[in-house]
Parts: C-alpha cells; sequence; structure tokens
C-alpha cells in the first residue's frame, strides 16, 4: 500500500478488479463488487464491511472517529438554499417584536424531520411565514402608491413639443416619472423599437428643451405606441400577439403563460383609465395616425377639464372657465363613442339602430330603451337608461333618464304619465326614484327626510343627500387587485404566490437568457425582483443563472434527493431527541451578520456565504466515541454514490390466453 503511486488504485483492488471486474474497465472507476462483497464467509453478511475494509484503500488510517477523522471542512453548508433566510436577524430582531401567540417556541415550530427521518422540511409558508409577511406582500414598495404600475401616462414637456412642431396629439397633464417595466415590455411587442426605449432611459421627460432629436423622435414614438396599444388592448386584449414576443425577447409563450400575464387584467380598468387619459379623441387619434393624416399637439393649456376640447362641450367650457376652486371632472362622451354612429348620437352606446332617435343604444336609446309605440320615446334609453327597463310602453311620456341605472320601471312608475325623472338603481324611484325624491345609490339614500351627516336638506321638508366620502382606490384595493390612479393602473398582489407576479418574474427571468431581452429582464427585476419592491418576492425567492443564461426563480424550498445516495448520510430524526435544551443549536451554530443575504444578490450559486458556522468534529465525537454510539465509518459514509437507475428488464404487458366474452 505504501508503495501504491499517487492517483493509483491499491495493488488489492487492482487485482480484485482484473479477476473479478469487466473487461477492459478503467482500474481508477470501476472496482469490482467482490473486492468488498465476499460470498461464502459463514453468518457474515453479506454487504457488511468494517473500518479495516474501507481503510484498505483509504490510506489515511485511524482506529476510531476522534483520534484519526480529518477536521470538517464548510459541513454540512456546501450549497446554498432556495429560500434566503437570515435566521439571526429573526430571532435577535424580528421574533421578540412579534406577538407571542405567533412567535416560534424552537426551531421544530418551523421545520420538520421529512418521511425518512434524513432531511428536515420547511412547515411552509401558511405554517411559518403567514403571520407577520401577508400584509408586507400586499403593501409593496416601501414609497409611493402601493402595488407596482402595470400601465402609466408619463409627463411630457408639452410646451417644447408644440414648438419644436412635434405632433402627439392629445397628451394628459400629467407627473409620473418614467416607463413602467411591464409596459415597457408590452410596448416592446410591434408597438415600438426596443432600441428607441432604450433611448429614453434616464431622460427627464418633463424637461426635453436640451434634449437631442433622436430623443425628441423616441419620445413621439413612445406617445403613439401606448395610443395605439391601449386602443389594440380594449379591442383585442392585452398580449394578443404572442408571436412577437417570442421575436422580440426569444421567450415562448403559450396560451396559459399569455393568461397569467395579462388575462387577469380588467377591461373596465383599461377602459376608464383610456377615456380619462385621452378622452374621446383616442381611437379617432390612432385611426388617423395609422393613415399617416397629419395630428396636432396640445399644449397644457389646450385642456379643459382634463380632456380634450373635443370632448367638453360648450356649456361645460364655460363653466370650467368660471372655476377658481377644486375642478370636478364632466361627464364627457367614452373613447369608445368614435366605434360607430346612430342617426344622432354614437350607436351600440349611445345612439340607434340599437338606440332610438334621440338618445340611444344598449347605454343610452330606445329598442332597449325607448318605445315603438310611444309617441315620444325616452330621451335617454338603453339598459343604462331609458324605456322597456326604463320607461312604460303605455305612456306618452317614457322616463327622461330611464333604465336600471337611470329610469323607471326600477325606477319610474308604469302607471303615471310622467314617470320619474331620474330613476333606476342608481337615481329613480323603487331604489331612488320618486319615493326618494331623486337619490340614488352614488348620491346618497338619506330616506324619509331624513338629514345627511355632511349635507343639510337644500329645501324645507325634502329628505337630506348623504355625500360619500372619496375613496382612495389603493385603500379600496387592500386586499389586492387592480386599481386605477389619475396617471396609472396598478397592481396589489392578492396573497403568497400571486400567479401575476410569479409570471412576469418567470418570464423576465427567461427573456434575461436573451441577448434581446436581457435589458428587460433586468428592467422587471429591478421594479419587481428587489428585497423592497412590489410582492417583496425575491426577499426570499432566489434565482440563478442557468447554462443558457437564463434565470431560475426558486418559488420551493431545497429537498433532499431521496433518489440520490451522497458520501455523507445522516439521519435528523433519531437526533432531534438528543440535543437537550441547546436543541438544533447544538450542532447547528447561527452566524451573525448580513452576509448570507447579501451573498443571495448574486445570480451565481456558487456566490455563497452559509448563515451557519461550520460543523466541527468535536460535537460528533461527544457522542461517537468507541462503543458509546459506534464510530464505524459505515455510520454517515456510503461507498455507492449517486443516483443509480433500475437495470433490470421489465416484461412486456400481457394477458392470458383467455377468450374474452366480448370479443366473441
Amino acid at each position: 500500500m505504501a508503495n501504491t503511486p499517487a492517483g493509483s488504485a491499491p495493488l488489492d483492488f487492482r487485482l480484485a478488479s482484473a479477476v473479478f471486474g469487466a473487461a477492459g474497465a478503467d482500474e481508477q472507476a470501476q472496482v469490482a463488487c467482490a473486492t468488498c462483497h465476499q460470498e461464502h464467509r459463514g453468518g457474515v453478511g453479506f454487504t457488511q464491511m468494517s473500518n479495516q475494509g474501507c481503510q484498505s484503500c483509504h490510506t489515511l488510517k485511524f482506529d476510531r472517529f476522534p483520534g484519526g477523522h480529518p477536521e470538517f471542512t464548510n459541513f454540512p453548508y456546501a450549497k446554498r438554499q432556495n429560500i434566503a433566510f437570515n435566521h439571526a436577524s429573526h430571532i435577535d430582531l424580528h421574533f421578540p417584536k412579534s406577538a407571542a401567540d405567533i412567535r416560534p417556541a424552537n426551531c421544530t415550530s418551523c421545520h420538520r424531520a421529512d418521511s425518512m427521518g434524513a432531511g428536515m422540511l420547511l412547515n411552509g409558508y401558511e405554517g411559518t411565514c403567514i403571520a407577520c409577511h401577508d400584509g408586507d406582500i400586499r403593501k409593496g414598495p416601501t414609497s409611493g402608491p402601493p402595488g407596482g404600475p402595470f400601465l402609466a401616462v408619463p409627463g411630457l414637456d408639452l410646451e417644447t413639443l408644440a414648438e419644436k412642431g412635434i405632433p402627439i396629439g392629445y397628451w394628459p397633464d400629467s407627473f409620473y416619472e418614467g416607463i413602467p417595466p411591464i409596459m415597457r415590455a408590452l410596448l416592446s411587442v410591434g408597438y415600438m423599437d426596443v432600441a428607441q426605449l432604450d433611448l429614453l432611459k434616464g431622460v427627464e421627460l418633463l424637461d426635453l428643451t436640451k434634449a437631442s432629436p433622436e430623443v425628441l423622435e423616441a419620445v413621439a414614438a413612445f406617445a403613439w405606441a401606448t395610443k395605439t396599444m391601449m386602443a389594440d388592448m380594449l379591442q383585442l386584449g392585452v398580449l394578443s400577439d404572442a408571436g412577437h414576443m417570442r421575436e422580440t425577447f426569444g421567450v415562448r409563450l403559450g396560451p396559459a403563460e399569455i393568461g397569467r400575464l395579462g388575462g387577469s387584467v380588467p377591461r373596465d380598468v383599461l377602459a376608464t383609465a383610456a377615456d380619462k387619459w385621452f378622452g374621446c379623441t383616442l381611437y379617432t387619434e390612432v385611426a388617423d395616425h395609422r393613415e399617416g393624416k397629419p395630428a396636432e399637439t396640445l399644449t397644457v393649456a389646450d385642456h379643459v377639464d382634463g380632456k380634450p376640447p373635443a370632448c367638453v362641450s360648450s356649456d361645460n367650457k364655460a363653466k370650467s372657465a368660471a372655476k377658481d376652486e377644486k375642478v370636478v371632472d364632466q361627464v364627457a362622451p367614452s373613447a369608445l363613442d368614435a366605434l360607430t354612429k346612430g342617426s344622432s348620437g354614437p350607436a351600440i352606446l349611445g345612439g340607434s339602430p340599437l338606440g332610438g332617435s334621440t338618445g340611444g343604444g344598449i347605454l343610452g336609446g330606445s329598442a332597449l330603451g325607448g318605445d315603438a309605440a310611444a309617441a315620444a320615446p325616452a330621451t335617454g334609453g338603453g339598459i343604462l337608461g331609458g324605456s322597456a327597463l326604463g320607461g312604460d310602453a303605455a305612456a306618452t311620456a317614457p322616463a327622461t333618464g330611464g333604465g336600471i341605472l337611470g329610469g323607471s320601471a326600477l325606477g319610474g312608475d308604469a302607471a303615471a304619465a310622467a314617470p320619474a325623472t331620474g330613476g333606476g338603481i342608481l337615481g329613480g324611484s323603487a331604489l331612488g326614484g320618486l319615493a326618494a325624491g331623486g337619490d340614488n345609490i352614488l348620491n346618497g339614500i338619506a330616506g324619509n327626510g331624513a338629514a345627511s351627516d355632511n349635507k343639510e336638506a337644500s329645501e324645507p321638508g325634502k329628505p337630506g343627500v348623504i355625500v360619500p366620502d372619496p375613496v382612495d382606490p389603493a385603500d379600496w384595493a387592500q386586499h389586492g387587485g387592480w386599481y386605477r390612479t389619475a396617471e396609472a393602473v396598478y397592481y396589489r398582489p392578492v396573497e403568497h404566490a400571486d400567479g401575476f407576479m410569479r409570471a412576469w418574474l418567470d418570464f423576465a427571468g427567461a427573456a434575461y437568457g436573451s441577448s434581446k431581452g436581457r435589458g428587460l429582464g433586468e428592467a422587471i427585476f429591478e421594479a419587481m425582483g428587489q428585497s423592497t419592491s412590489l410582492g417583496k418576492c425575491a426577499k426570499c425567492h432566489s434565482g440563478t443563472e442557468q447554462a443558457d443564461g437564463s434565470v431560475q426563480r426558486h418559488w420551493t424550498a431545497t429537498v433532499m434527493d431521496g433518489g440520490a445516495k451522497h458520501i455523507t448520510k445522516f439521519r435528523h430524526a433519531p437526533h432531534l431527541t438528543i440535543a437537550g435544551d441547546k436543541g438544533c443549536n447544538l450542532c447547528h451554530t447561527i452566524a451573525k451578520g448580513d452576509a448570507m443575504m447579501t451573498s443571495y444578490k448574486s445570480f451565481d450559486a456558487k456566490d455563497f456565504v452559509p448563515g451557519f458556522a461550520a460543523m466541527n468534529k468535536e460535537t460528533c465525537a461527544t457522542c461517537h466515541s468507541g462503543a458509546e454510539a459506534g464510530s464505524e465509518c459505515q455510520h454517515c459514509h456510503s461507498y455507492h454514490v449517486g443516483t443509480f437507475a433500475n437495470v433490470s428488464r421489465m416484461g412486456k404487458l400481457a394477458t392470458g390466453k383467455v377468450e374474452h366474452a366480448e370479443n366473441k
């Protein structure tokens, strides 16, 4: 043994391989089974090995574990875990501040042995983390509105654009800064060149006085791309063209992925945002732009109540000019009004043929909002504002308002020649008509003449009007979901493992592996993948760069591979009963500081700092000395290392020769 050349197998093993091994076997890779497992040796177990058997090869010999075994090196923390968790900060800082009923009593409050008793498993988010961290997930970033921006209208230097003759049509007066990363991804899919979007990084869009011609051109392209994308979203849905996604970012998306990325966005939220931001001119402007027709750039001075001039009536313009205090938004035609026209007003949403001669449409006229037999059909009309569901076929003067949201039947009086002027659930009798004097759900239901707490009755004997306090959209969405502000559409995570959040982080990780998509992946990680950002997902879920350059986000905790055999084996279950008051800390000493958490910022799993100090041999030797707990090599080590497949051939599926009745 002493004369064995370095790097060579011992002589007795080489002889055994020559006698028992496979022909042509590499002496370094192959050791004959019969070298260790010898037959016909009486009652000795065929698989039983001794220290001497192991040490016939292992030249570092020792008679017992404490005396000769080498010291441990970084054992057992050679690989970082999927879930980043700082035990030191939780035990020293967070747990003492938490309520006693949710504070962990010991390590087994969060960890349990697996079914084999070998590895330790986490009790899961619901069993360990939910009490403290559920609120953090919905709260979102540490500053700004809760949740994360999905779409937004950044403020632009409208005066400079107008002075330089760069037409972008109507653009709202906004102070939102930057372009949200998800919006950037959506714009990149067929609406705007990625290189032009990159030009806008770091540009102060509210001050373009010193911007280069290339930047100004990119700003104009961004404005038109945003409008076009909004119009298409309302007609075709979010991410309707997945093919462009692969072309742009090298990421293949199926129907399920498309649904998770954008399928949950409510169309009504997008529609109200489009109407608030671009008013009734959106579809007209987009259509003209696609046809190459020139457009004008409106300055802030051209705005009327936050609307383009074309969306505001002359009466409202006059009222707006007289206002000195807080401006109240006037009711303007929707952006969808430009789709089709009826005889007097827009069709589908407010005119004939589904909407009578004067008002009209499903949302405002006859047919579903008037009466063909009536001499004077409804002025308003439709499901949301006229007769049939908002008037009376027998009445010569149906409801002026009407419908479920504003007329008779649910908002008038079928027997009256002149039904309620208001009406409907939100504005007439039954739930808000004659009996309530025109009150409605949104305008206060005081009932029986009771005066409002915050507004007195306008006339003696008239019922009071309750005006509800303004509702903060972010507070309204406190339990998660979509909401809109004046400048952006936001999403607040609903729960842990939120599907929308996970889908976009997975998409960013896939895009990160493409030369075209790496910049976008970085932008999404910056906005959604930081420990302080929306959902705080990356605070716990690590990311690892794969061989193809993509980043895999780890959504589940590390679990021992039960099918793999490692050189070192250990079973936790029998040891949990002997640790005494020290518990798991007897072997696992927590390392202080934030070095471990800092190392998780890297996508390279090799950049790893353990959160525990390496174990030392003396801890094990306390028990494993001589006969007390045994110190045989086989107690802790396996020879057959790796994952072994079943090499036996399986028989084919077959029946007997019994003839089945159904085949006769």
